[in-house]
């Protein structure tokens, strides 16, 4: 299978995360293209496409659903995967979860796939006491919480 894992980052987290799949792909023998959203180039080549963004303020990053939009046609003839990284799902308060997760799904659903996931990110530095307390996270929180088992297990499941 030829794939494309095409990304945006903003602080590199969504990039490693990236990469990591693509090795995934790569030891199952699959041919693959790692490349930022704007530099992806022509989708219509390959056989699978996987679609990755940072969730920010609860939303996608805007060049992201510009490429999902712009892209629509040639998605929708694909097998197309997507995958949003997020510091807060599943760690801070349930509504800001359920809003990532509405987000997600609805983005899947504008390219036509129900294939999507959530990891979790990491941050650079220890959130302000108002930040923790606004998003329900812990006074000590873990600032890396990518859990590499579950991007990879995810990436297996992807490749057959």
């Amino acid at each position: 299978m030829n794939i494309l894992v095409a990304y945006i980052s903003k602080t590199g987290t969504t990039r490693e995360i990236a990469e990591r799949i693509a090795r995934v792909f790569e030891t199952q023998g699959h041919e693959v293209a790692t490349a930022i959203l704007s530099e992806s180039g022509d989708i219509g080549s390959f056989d699978m496409i996987v679609l990755g963004s940072p969730i920010n303020g609860m939303r996608f990053l805007p060049e992201f659903l510009s490429f999902i939009a712009k892209h629509a046609q040639d998605l929708a003839r694909k097998r197309v995967a997507l995958f949003a990284v997020s510091y807060l799902h599943g760690y801070g308060r349930k509504m800001w979860s359920r809003l990532i997760e509405r987000e997600t799904a609805k983005a899947a659903a504008s390219v036509g796939t129900q294939i999507m996931e959530i990891f979790a990110g990491r941050l650079a530095s220890k959130p302000t006491g108002g930040m923790a307390f606004m998003f329900g996270t812990p006074g000590n929180p873990l600032l890396d919480r990518r859990d590499w088992q579950s991007i990879e297990a995810w990436a297996h499941k992807l490749s057959k």
